[in-house]
């Protein structure tokens, strides 16, 4: 131990000689550091950390990548000679730690993503965060049962082959129970059926056609044909793609799966006996035109198809060729109205059909095509929402002919949308031949939400226990934007962050433009370090615009373009300080910078893909740092580079009770880069064994391997307690132009185990320990250093 007089005498040595230092202008050993702010999430939705999220309660409704050749040479420390107090780890003042921690913004918690990591459109980080896209989900029990398309009445029986994604599938649940979780075939019209009766045209069936039900269409009597109140039908892929609520932490079973690769035939529900089934008197109805009998036979010298816009002549000739030059029946003429029809049934255009138009003349056969679509989009149960908001987006699956595909599709997008608790949908008959009226009913979600939380994700240096708080309220316009304020502190009070952003749609692909403010500040509480009153302060502020091109419950493929700017600065007792080369004399480091990225994500059964581009173009605007005339070094780094991130998640589904999360980030620089946005590795959201951001450079890459293992499962069939074995790789180097000299072992990696754990809904808690497999000469006693992370987060 050092007595207490040779300590103060050795403090006092300290601040004399940072004067002398600071007054004769000798920075060159203090290799500064702009503390990085971690980076903040506001919004939830729907997609990134390609680390895996904790256990999320089903009861969350939804809706998902922190993310690289000179050997560098040994650090040089800030440390005076005489300032070595025992028990402290070597590099505690190495500069570029401090840049690593005092303007490195501090992660926000998100219930839609991990628990400690923003949305990748957020720019405020140079590295996006994790989230995990998992495999596309089948049923959970938890949720409420409902259709997306169903019967509005008995009259309209055959709509009643919708999207059928019951929660739940029980017995009174009776669309639920026959229909079960497979593929939908639309239901087959028969004679019996009233439906069928009513169409009075070629009715859309893969059996045979009994001629009794048959009827000639003549374009002058067009209206009598089908009576207005015949209703279309409708059915459902077998894949929802739809994102849970929550991102769940088990797998789909493998029972589910199979359950849809086996679909049932689906019956049409009893028809309504109250209508009116009688055929028209002649006294009130006109006279149809008389038709050729079914045994007469016809010369055809040519069929044509009128009124099709998605059948190509290829498509029809092995259809029309076998009838043309020939004498055929009426019956066969029918049959072929009949299989176009089912050229259009088999694509999912259920509420188009073909019919035969009679009489004919001059051995000329015509088939017209009447091609279904949506007269209205009527939406229902809105309260603050604009209804617009549900009818621009459900046109995209709206176009003719009408696709119960892609119809199917954009309702459940609107489903994961986290404005609405539930969508139900139906179809009417329209007023015209060939339409119907979609019937949209949605149920608002509670606009508020949040989380509160506790970690140790937080730099040992401020502070490595964090208190962590979101909030957000959507739709606050009734344009469905979204307002978020976060706020993170270290408990003793060595780091503080506020955020807030704001989020606002613009088209109904669901393009939209955030702003977003942050401020961080942080203080060294190092005990021995104290009276040396080390600080920092940032200001982030952004502006991004992200655009999906594709966008479906399966895919979505999004360009983004945003501008960020930053300004940080560091401090001493004597005032204004730089930590190494790069920031100017006042310790400030400004960037300002236009960020393009390309994010794309697939789900499919049996596991998720997920890939981040990032481009950053540093800036001279707005003052930005610029050194590259200046007196110190022309190479020292400033706000004018390029630089590149790239990231790739992969979800793989190893059994029921096992999924495997595989993920790699890759950071290139063209130049030498300031502290803010350079790579950073180590901590519990990196590479696990060692302490956060205990290792950064201008170029990195991290690979992470982890295998989740269900232990437990709650009633509902949901995985509450996991095993989590874990391996985690990284490795950093600088630019060779970069003067900043980097610590020595630049490469760690770490072995260990996780255990993820849901005690009751919302609540979840994460603990880890990691074997560092590379021994580091600075490692220190604290906790991280140890190799233990812990995460406790509630949402609400």
């Amino acid at each position: 131990m050092v007595p207490t007089t040779q300590k103060s005498e050795e403090a006092v040595s300290t601040k004399d000689k940072l004067k002398r230092d600071r007054l004769n202008g000798e920075s060159a050993n203090h290799q500064s550091s702009v503390v990085k702010p971690l980076t903040s999430q506001s919004a939830k939705v729907k997609p990134s950390n390609l680390k895996p999220s904790t256990p999320q309660s089903a009861n969350v409704k939804p809706l998902n990548l922190k993310p690289s050749n000179l050997k560098p040479s040994n650090p040089q420390t800030l440390k005076p000679s005489n300032v070595r107090p025992s028990g402290i780890e070597a590099s505690i003042l190495v500069p570029i730690q401090w840049q690593a921690t005092l303007l490195r913004p501090v992660n926000f918690q998100t219930a839609i993503f991990d628990s400690t990591v923003i949305q990748p459109r957020i720019f405020g980080s140079p590295t996006f965060s994790r989230s995990v896209f998992y495999p596309t989900p089948l049923n959970r029990t938890t949720q409420p049962t409902s259709l997306i398309l169903q019967p509005e009445t008995p009259q309209t029986v055959n709509l009643q082959t919708s999207l059928i994604q019951p929660r739940e599938v029980k017995p009174e649940n009776l669309q639920a129970a026959n229909l079960q979780t497979s593929l939908i075939q639309p239901a087959v019209l028969k004679p019996e059926n009233l439906q069928a009766a009513n169409l009075q045209a070629s009715l859309i069936q893969p059996a045979a056609l009994r001629p009794s039900n048959r009827q000639a269409f003549n374009p002058q009597q067009f209206a009598q044909i089908v009576p207005q109140n015949s209703p279309p039908s409708t059915s459902s892929p077998a894949n929802s793609g739809e994102t849970p609520a929550n991102p769940p932490t088990s797998p789909p079973s493998t029972t589910q799966q199979q359950t849809q690769e086996n679909p049932e035939t689906i019956n049409p529900i009893a028809p309504d006996t109250t209508q009116n089934t009688e055929t028209p008197s002649p006294s009130t109805s006109p006279s149809p035109t008389i038709s050729p009998s079914s045994s007469e036979t016809i010369a055809v010298e040519q069929i044509e198809v009128i009124g099709s816009t998605i059948l190509d002549q290829d498509e029809l000739n092995p259809i029309l060729q076998p009838l043309e030059g020939r004498t055929v029946t009426l019956e066969e003429l029918r049959g072929v109205a009949d299989a176009i029809s089912q050229l259009y049934l088999d694509r999912g255009f259920i509420t188009s059909r073909a019919v035969l138009v009679e009489p004919i003349s001059s051995g000329v056969v015509k088939v017209q095509v009447i091609e279904g679509s949506l007269q209205e989009i009527q939406v229902e149960g809105t309260r603050r929402l604009n209804p617009n908001y549900v009818r621009s987006r459900i046109r995209l699956g709206a176009k003719v002919p009408l696709n119960t595909a892609a119809l199917e599709d954009q309702l459940r997008l609107l489903r994961i949308d986290p404005l609405f608790e539930n969508v139900e949908a139906s179809l009417r008959a329209g007023t015209e031949l060939g339409q119907s009226i979609l019937v949209v009913r949605v149920s608002e979600a509670d606009p508020f939400d949040g989380s509160v939380g506790i970690d140790n994700y937080s730099p040992p240096s401020v502070g490595s226990e964090r208190m962590t708080g979101n909030v957000s309220y959507r739709n606050l316009t009734g344009l469905g934007d979204q307002i978020s304020l976060g706020y993170n502190r270290t408990t003793v009070g060595g780091a503080e962050t506020w955020d807030l952003s704001y989020l606002i749609p613009i088209n109904a692909k669901n393009g939209t433009i955030q702003l977003r403010a942050s401020r961080n500040r942080n203080e060294v509480i190092v005990e021995e370090f104290r009276e040396l009153d080390i600080r920092g302060e940032s200001e982030l502020y952004e502006i991004n615009y992200r655009q999906p091109f594709i966008r479906t419950p399966r895919e979505e493929l999004a360009l983004s373009l945003g501008f960020t700017f930053q300004d940080g600065q560091t401090f001493t007792f004597a005032g204004p300080t730089p930590f190494g080369i790069g920031p100017d004399e006042e310790g400030v480091s400004r960037t300002s910078v236009f960020k393009f990225g390309q994010d794309y994500t697939r789900r499919d059964v049996s596991g998720a893909w997920a890939f981040r581009s990032l481009f950053s173009f540093g800036t001279g605007l707005f003052n930005a740092t610029e050194n590259s005339e200046s007196e110190i070094d022309e190479n020292a780094p400033d706000g004018q580079f390029i630089s590149w991130l790239a990231q790739i998640q992969r979800v793989q589904v190893l059994n029921p009770d096992n999924f495997l999360i595989i993920q790699a980030d890759l950071q290139l620089g063209l130049d030498g880069l300031l502290p803010a946005q350079q790579f950073v590795i180590g901590g519990g959201q990196s590479v696990r064994g060692y302490r956060q951001n205990v290792r950064a450079g201008d170029n990195g890459f991290r690979i992470s391997i982890e295998d989740r293992i269900t232990l437990e499962r709650n009633e509902a069939g949901v995985a509450t307690f996991l095993l989590a074995p874990f391996l985690d790789v990284g490795y950093v180097w600088n630019r060779g132009n970069n003067p900043n000299l980097l610590q020595d072992k630049t490469f760690i990696a770490g072995l260990g185990l996780g255990l993820l754990w849901e005690p009751v809904p919302n609540l979840n808690l994460r603990l880890d320990y990691g074997l560092p497999l590379v021994e580091l000469d600075d490692r220190g006693t604290n906790a991280q250093d140890e190799g233990f992370y812990f995460s406790v987060n509630y949402n609400f």
